[in-house]
């Protein structure tokens, strides 16, 4: 089945439109391009899609890749499948390839990266200690906090 976008507003912050987007579905958040900004000049910052409103078919920008209050994010996992025991506790997460370690905490189903992500729906999460590679899951849903 083919999905159909219809283009929208792009808002910032303060609900004002400051450009044009190809439609919500074809974005996630944390991107910076692929967006249309009206006032657009070489020294502005990167914009960031911080939320998206599907029902309204908009998407909000800001300078800001997080939230300023955010300092870390709960990921919650399915199907998950571990190498060996594996205890929980501090460990080292990873949702891209070849993507920095991010400091985790596991904690049964849900890993707490110590850092503010947008780690989007579906993707993979490998977590390690030290050497070893102990496993991971599915992301089912990631909530900044």
């Amino acid at each position: 089945r083919e999905l159909v976008l219809a283009e929208g507003d792009v808002l910032d912050e303060e609900g004002r439109t400051v450009g044009r987007h190809r439609g919500v579905a074809a974005y996630t958040l944390g991107q910076r391009h692929g967006f249309t900004l009206f006032a657009q000049t070489p020294d502005m910052p990167a914009q960031y899609v911080v939320a998206k409103d599907a029902q309204h078919n908009t998407i909000t920008v800001s300078a800001e890749q997080y939230p300023a209050a955010s300092k870390e994010t709960t990921v919650r996992l399915a199907d998950s499948n571990w190498l060996g025991e594996v205890a929980e506790g501090p460990c080292k997460a990873r949702y891209r390839y070849r993507q920095e370690l991010i400091d985790a905490q596991l904690a049964g189903t849900e890993v707490i990266l110590k850092e503010p992500r947008y780690v989007p729906e579906g993707q993979s999460l490998v977590l390690y200690r030290a050497q070893r590679c102990l496993g991971g899951g599915v992301v089912d849903s990631s909530t900044l906090r």
